[in-house]
């Protein structure tokens, strides 16, 4: 079987961070992470069983005895393949989406099928095995498998929607290889792309002319960030695949790839995911600005609290050499500059305290005081205690709180 020629470079790569990931993760919280994703491991279970509940309680099970020519479809495409056991197989009313999906729950897969399709297919077998096989495809390339695993190295920009795609066109080669005609399997395709009744007429050569669209910068961007390829280009793959020739497709924008390169994976596509970002960058200048803006503060009122370090020591040598407390700087010979690089100004109070105020650079403290009583302890050595006078505490030293 023919596997799309990036799907391995892609999987070996996101294996490869992934791992890393978890690794480093799992060191760095010292074995905690494990706890976590045990217990991640358990939501999964109950989502996951919730699902399969569902599609067991609503959804139609395709056996020998009901739809079976439906069934041997599906044993026809198993057998093609070499997949075994065969996974269950369910018709479920999609209510007008035109889709199906394959799907896993502990060591049983599942392929789901939507009665719309199906039944716009009824009349056309191959391309109902394109359609099977598809999801089949899914299953022996053991994609559900993988995705826990994979899940770090899936959230990166352009490494994790590649893959995705690549993905779909290494299924569309797996529907191939179960359908005798081209046409069939472009017809498969058509249904998604024109509902069950208009498919009928849809003109395959004018649609695959759709293509030549693909190459401009909004287009490749969103497939770009996007997990499924373009339905042109898939019936332009499955068409040179079919007839050995290389794709004829339009090389994408190369500044929709830079654009692309900050938008991670959501599995949404590329508005969501440029949404999610936004939303993400939101978030982080929400609470990381404010942060970041306190942190400064902060670091300039210590500043301020270090640059009058020389003042107080000069005031200290002044009581101990007179044994006089001076009332103001000027009286103690400090007569140095008192501006600094945060400090507006330094000066002694009525109260004989060594008020220190801020300047503009100190941001929101800016015209903000705090200050310095002189006192001796209990061995008579003269010691400074600081006090706050309109500087907002947070932003405070932890001596003068």
């Amino acid at each position: 079987m023919n596997i799309y020629g990036k799907e391995r470079p892609l999987f070996w790569i996101a294996l490869a961070f992934s791992l890393l990931f978890w690794l480093v993760l799992i060191v760095a919280t010292f074995g905690i992470a494990l706890i976590y994703l045990g217990l991640g491991f358990f939501v999964y279970l109950f989502v996951q069983s919730a699902f399969i509940s569902w599609l067991r309680g609503n959804g139609v099970k395709v056996t020998p005895r009901q739809f079976p020519e439906l069934h041997a479809r599906v044993e026809h495409c198993c057998r093609r393949l070499g997949i075994s056991p065969k996974p269950e197989v369910y018709l479920v009313n999609s209510e007008g989406m035109l889709n199906a999906l394959a799907t896993k729950f502990l060591g049983d897969h599942f392929i789901v099928l939507y009665s719309e399709v199906v039944e716009a297919l009824e009349d056309r077998p191959e391309a109902l095995n394109f359609y099977i096989a598809h999801e089949l495809g899914h299953i022996k390339q053991r994609h559900l498998n993988w995705g826990p695993v994979l899940w770090p190295g899936m959230l990166l920009p352009h490494l994790g929607t590649a893959y995705s795609r690549a993905r779909e066109y290494t299924c569309d080669l797996y529907g191939l290889a179960c359908c005798d005609s081209l046409e069939d399997a472009e017809r498969a395709l058509a249904v998604l792309a024109s509902g069950d009744s208009l498919w009928k007429r849809l003109d395959l050569e004018q649609y695959r002319l759709q293509v030549a669209q693909t190459g401009g910068f909004w287009m490749s961007f969103h497939e770009y960030t996007g997990d499924y390829p373009w339905l042109v280009k898939r019936l332009e793959h499955v068409r040179a695949a079919h007839l050995g020739q290389p794709r004829e497709v339009p090389r994408r924008s190369f500044f929709a790839f830079l654009l692309a390169c900050f938008v991670p994976r959501t599995g949404a596509g590329g508005g969501a995911g440029l949404v999610v970002l936004i939303a993400v960058l939101g978030i982080f200048m929400a609470i990381a600005l404010p942060a970041y803006q306190d942190y400064t503060v902060r670091a300039r009122v210590s500043m301020a609290y270090q640059e009058s370090a020389p003042v107080r020591e000069h005031l200290r040598q002044y009581y101990l050499g007179s044994g006089e407390w001076p009332a103001s700087l000027e009286e103690a010979g400090y007569y140095l500059p008192t501006r600094g690089e945060v400090i507006e100004t330094m000066y002694l109070d009525a109260d004989q305290d060594l008020v220190i105020r801020l300047n503009e650079s100190a941001g929101a403290s800016a015209g903000g005081e705090f200050y310095f009583t002189p006192y001796l302890d209990e061995n008579d050595e003269f010691q400074f205690r600081c006090g706050n006078l309109s500087v907002e505490e947070k932003y405070l030293p932890m001596p003068c709180r």
